[in-house]
Formats: C-alpha cells, structure tokens, sequence
C-alpha cells in the first residue's frame, strides 16, 4: 500500500515515526517503534522518546515541536555542557509497519533550539524551518560604526591572513595563555574568536571577552580542552575607521559613516 492509503485506512494503519537529529556530518537516529528499524546502511536505534502534537490549525508541518527522550542519549548528552557549536537539526519521517520503509514521508522538519532537564529527561524545544525562513532578517543602519561582520563577505577581511596558530600553554578556567598571544598589544584579540579542532568533531568556536599581555579569557569552556591543544586564534574589530585602516588594512570596505553631523537639521536646532 502507498503512504496515503495507509495513513487514511481506518485499521490497517501501523504508523512508525523516525528521528533523524543531525549535527553537521553526524546523525544521530532513533525511533519509537519497540526494535531498531535499518535502511541501508543506517540504524534507527530504538528508545521510549516523545513529542508533542502537531498543531492542524495550519499546516501541521510548520508547528514547533518538544521532544523528550532519556538524558543518556547520544543526542541528549551534546547538550550536557553547553549546546553544540553549529544549529542541530532534526527531521521526522513517518512511514506504516505494513508498508515498505521506502515509502516514508517527511512529516516535519527544523531545529534544536534548547534542552532542558528534569530528572532522567531531556526535553527539547525544536522550531521548525519555517519559523527561521519567516523571521525578519537584518536591517542596515546609518551610523559611525561599520555595521559588517568582520571577516564575512561584505567587511572581505581573510580571516586566515590574521590567523595565529599557537599551543595552549595552560588553562585555568576561561583563560588560556601561550605566549605567541603575547606578541600582539593588549586588546588585539578582543571581541575575536579561537577556533577548537577535535578529531572527528565539529569545530568549536568562542568569543575572546578579554586579551591581556598573553593570556585571552573566552566567554565558556570547551569540553574536553587541555594544556597542549593546538588553537586558532583570531583578532576582534571595534568596528571603527581606525581598527579598518590600521588593523586590517580595509579602509576601502569601511561600511560605516564615519562623519555623519553630530546635529540633526531636522529636530529644530538651531545650526548657525
């Protein structure tokens, strides 16, 4: 029988429902049904997980979601720390027991958006594709302050030109210390990132809050991080002419209007 005719029967309906959480390369599958479920190559590991109802008053695709599974779960357990550096995403597909796992449909798709704990579970908040699609993007403004992101097309500054590769001499905390960060001024590193490479992992990113002499503080940890790891170090921008022309040697990309009138011609003051 086709999906359809399966879903719409009033007795031989046997629906099976498969998570697929995806965190860049790495899938993380699981299913409500009571054994494992294999397509192919890939095994749906079975575990009481659930969720909550898909809202019909629209499209039931484009409601949000909760999710609530064991907190011992592989996927749960990325949360533990701090959220995975790079979105999470999840897709549900659903398919009838009596039917082909080729026939399955995609019933509802989006994101991670937080965890929370409550004893032995894990409860996600997932917003669906939609939500983000529909979301107002950003406005440009007209200030003095260059309102690009720094190293992003439009700012067009390489990131690995002003790359500093160094090995972690110690940690305590939040605060790292090698001294090839010494080399640069105090500052220099503010308002930048290190860049975190573990084998097989996603790459983990943090802001640098604070650089004094050769020691930087990041904003939160990193698991698994110790004295001896290799980093990527790279600067922060004030978003100033200054920074663009001096720093970065980007003065022609600056996006900000530097000698905007302190007074506005339009409030009623007097201009002469």
């Amino acid at each position: 029988m086709t999906y359809g005719a399966s879903e719409n029967s009033t007795r031989l309906g046997s629906p099976v429902e498969l998570y697929k959480f995806t965190i860049q390369l790495t899938d993380y599958l699981y299913t409500s049904q009571e054994s494992d479920i294999t397509e192919g190559l890939d095994t749906y590991k079975a575990t009481p997980i659930q969720r909550s109802d898909l809202s019909f008053e629209g499209e039931a695709n484009k409601s949000n979601l909760t999710i609530s599974l064991s907190r011992n779960e592989a996927i749960a357990l990325q949360f533990i720390d701090q959220p995975p550096p790079v979105p999470v995403l999840l897709y549900i597909y659903r398919y009838h027991w009596t039917d082909s796992i080729n026939n399955k449909v995609l019933v509802w798709s989006g994101r991670i958006i937080d965890v929370s704990w409550a004893d032995a579970i894990a409860t996600m908040n997932c917003e669906n594709i939609y939500s983000s699609i529909n979301r107002r993007g950003l406005t440009r403004t007209h200030g003095p302050s260059c309102p690009y992101l720094l190293y992003g097309t439009d700012c067009g500054v390489s990131a690995s030109a002003f790359q500093l590769d160094t090995t972690i001499e110690s940690l305590s905390g939040l605060q790292i210390t090698s001294a090839a960060i010494g080399l640069q001024p105090n500052g220099y590193y503010t308002g930048g990132f290190i860049g975190y490479v573990r084998a097989g992992e996603p790459t983990e990113y943090r802001t640098v809050l604070d650089h004094t002499g050769d020691t930087i503080t990041i904003n939160y940890t990193i698991p698994n991080m110790v004295q001896g790891n290799d980093i990527s170090v790279f600067p922060g921008c004030q978003h100033n002419l200054a920074d663009c022309f001096d720093k970065f040697n980007n003065g022609s990309r600056y996006g900000g209007f530097p000698y905007l009138p302190l007074v506005n011609p339009f409030n009623g003051t007097t201009l002469f």
